[in-house]
């Protein structure tokens, strides 16, 4: 996908794949190269290819990823420098974030295991004041991460944990000022007839090992750091 403000899902796969006479089965293009443009776009950054069977990368539930993507690397991917990208192997999912008041922030995100190497998304959308952005990075499990703006955090963001299978997790922290007072919701959504069909708080705790060893619904906020722990 070239010049691309969207992003792809790590639950599609690719089976049964069949090349002929090719030089390349894979390429992610990248900065500068003749159709790629500046390759600054979201969905340039968060690309991700799951290959079922293995008849694409010849290693089954493997999946291939970009070059500087390193909220999804791991030190077993193996590198394809002809690709430009990695085969990985490891548990995947994505976070939907929608976030308002403002919405013209960028957003970005950290893996704890290398913090030199952010991902920023600016969100493929273009609203009015009143609008909300929207930004889906993908994670990977049982990991921590931390998201940070370059502005005045958000009023109102929304986590959606998307291709998530039940009993997954990750940890996140938001960066938000000292002295901030917060009001978290827990929701159950149903999307079609749409209703909320469980609302209730998320409680506040005194550390981070109770957030790692809770369900999801508490919230630690660290304020020698300014981050808001969850799980």
């Amino acid at each position: 996908l070239l010049s691309n403000n969207w992003q792809t899902a790590p639950k599609n796969n690719l089976t049964g794949i069949k090349f002929e006479d090719v030089q390349s089965r894979v390429f992610f293009g990248g900065r500068s190269l003749p159709g790629f443009g500046s390759y600054e776009k979201d969905g340039d950054k968060t690309q991700i290819m799951h290959d079922w069977d293995g008849s694409t990368t010849g290693h089954p539930d493997t999946y291939v990823v970009g070059q500087d993507n390193y909220l999804v690397r791991n030190p077993g991917c193996l590198e394809k420098p002809e690709w430009r990208g990695y085969v990985c192997s490891g548990k995947y999912a994505q976070l939907y974030i929608k976030a308002k008041q403002p919405n013209t922030l960028l957003m970005t995100m950290v893996r704890d295991e290398y913090p030199d190497r952010p991902q920023t998304l600016k969100g493929p959308l273009s609203q009015g004041p009143n609008g909300i952005q929207q930004y889906q990075p993908i994670v990977m499990l049982e990991k921590s991460y931390t998201i940070h703006w370059d502005g005045r955090a958000p009023q109102q963001i929304f986590i959606y944990p998307i291709n998530f299978n039940s009993g997954e997790w990750l940890r996140l922290g938001l960066c938000y000022p000292r002295g901030t007072i917060f009001r978290l919701t827990y929701q159950v959504e149903r999307r079609v007839p749409y209703a909320i069909v469980q609302d209730e708080e998320i409680q506040p705790v005194s550390g981070l090992n109770a957030v790692e060893g809770g369900d999801g619904k508490v919230f630690y906020f660290e304020e020698s750091t300014g981050l808001l722990f969850l799980k």
